[in-house]
């Protein structure tokens, strides 16, 4: 009686190198491995089997076979490996080593294989709207170019070894002169090197250049912040209420600072108001009296004309 197809076993596969991908037709000897696997509840799963190692006549070394359960990890499976990277996505290393009971480090390199699983089957990039910033990779200032497709919303190339101008010259001879000029916008921070970079005329010199605000506002902050300076030395301690408190006034929302600009919201805000409100009554006054003086002058003058015109009788 034949046995049904739901207990057949599987087709026998042939024992494959790892590296060179042949199959021989022999193995070279075979040794017990344990590695983890997906946990059932709050058990862990090991799974112990052999595993093959042949004698690579190309590369002449024996080499361990290639299993497609096994990821470049020798010590858990594939779907442990993904399992792990899926839960970094949007929680942190060291919670998620914590939970599945492993050190940090090893954490993080199941991570990095399941980025690069994901870079293997991402769709080729063709973007015209890119955003381009820097990242620090730690103490001294080592810097790495990212650069992200702004309409799909993922970043597209990573890499250099600074943030120069040849750096970014990297991410356009891979991206090719073809798709470089489809490029139509380009977000940078104001960093020179990313400017000169784009604007070369084998990258792409058609783009348009568009400063983040971040930035923008960082320098406008810093040109305000010298003139607050200047002006709290150059007032006496009781001016100086005025501009004390006042420094980041201009990053809040624009409710907030309409709220604390109000007559009624802020401490300091009521006594500038208070005399910006006179000040205003006081130049009202001096300029009717201004117009008031310059008109009788010119009514002086017109009777002093009339006066010599008209002889005495």
């Amino acid at each position: 009686m034949p046995m049904p197809s739901s207990f057949r076993c599987a087709t026998a596969k042939k024992t494959v190198g790892g590296q060179c991908g042949q199959a021989p037709r022999r193995f070279y000897d075979q040794r017990p491995r344990r590695i983890r696997d997906l946990s059932c509840g709050h058990k862990r799963v090991y799974l112990e089997f052999n595993v093959r190692r042949v004698d690579c006549w190309r590369r002449g070394a024996v080499k361990t076979e290639h299993l497609e359960c096994l990821p470049e990890s020798p010590s858990y499976t594939q779907r442990f490996a993904y399992f792990v990277a899926a839960r970094c996505h949007d929680t942190p290393v060291k919670v998620v080593a914590e939970e599945v009971q492993l050190d940090w480090h090893t954490v993080k390199e199941l991570d990095k294989l399941y980025m690069l699983e994901q870079l293997r089957h991402a769709p080729a990039s063709n973007p015209t709207a890119i955003g381009i910033d820097e990242i620090s990779m730690g103490h001294g200032h080592p810097y790495r170019i990212v650069v992200s497709d702004l309409l799909e919303g993922r970043p597209i190339w990573f890499g250099s070894l600074d943030r120069s101008v040849a750096s970014l010259d990297l991410f356009y001879a891979w991206l090719s002169p073809e798709k470089s000029t489809e490029i139509r916008l380009a977000v940078l921070n104001m960093w020179t090197a990313f400017r000169s970079s784009t604007l070369k005329p084998q990258n792409a010199p058609q783009a348009t250049i568009l400063y983040d605000k971040v930035h923008v506002l960082r320098h406008l902050q810093d040109a305000m912040d010298k003139v607050r300076k200047h002006e709290y030395a150059r007032l006496a301690r009781p001016g100086r209420r005025f501009i004390k408190g006042q420094r980041f006034a201009p990053l809040g929302a624009k409710a907030r600072v309409a709220c604390a600009h109000s007559l009624h919201a802020h401490t300091h805000t009521r006594p500038l108001a208070k005399c910006n409100e006179s000040g205003n009554q006081c130049e009202q006054r001096s300029l009717a009296a201004s117009r008031d003086r310059r008109a009788l002058d010119a009514a002086l003058s017109n009777e002093s004309l009339f006066s010599l015109s008209v002889p005495s009788v």
